[in-house]
């Protein structure tokens, strides 16, 4: 395993969405220890453990372990933001992605859009 980058990632990831170490340790159902070693490459985890690691994180395993391209930094910024809102609010921000692909590929028009924002 590419100690270093599985290490960096996986600090990286679990970051990303929020969690201590010892709270992702106990979603693991492992000593917070025996997760720390981890990140600090004093230990590797088994195959199993990598795998629900990887499966918790929502990441791949290659990524984890460096093999594919990491998440643009506008993606993580984006993902950082999104697990700081409540649901309601998370719910509202997937609408408006919604919106914008469809902006996007014409299916709507902005004006059409304005319009019915101006109406009761």
């Amino acid at each position: 395993m590419k100690q270093n980058l599985f290490r960096e990632n996986l600090r990286k990831f679990r970051e990303n969405v929020n969690l201590t170490q010892k709270a992702f340790a106990e979603q693991l159902g492992i000593n917070v220890t025996t997760y720390r070693n981890y990140e600090n490459s004093n230990r590797e985890p088994d195959f199993d453990t990598l795998l629900l690691i990887c499966r918790k994180l929502n990441v791949s395993v290659d990524t984890m372990l460096g093999s594919t391209s990491s998440y643009s930094n506008d993606l993580i910024k984006l993902c950082k933001l999104y697990n700081t809102l409540d649901s309601r609010n998370q719910g509202a921000l997937i609408e408006r992605a919604e919106v914008l692909l469809e902006l996007q590929d014409g299916r709507i028009k902005y004006s059409s859009l304005q319009s019915s924002k101006n109406s009761p």
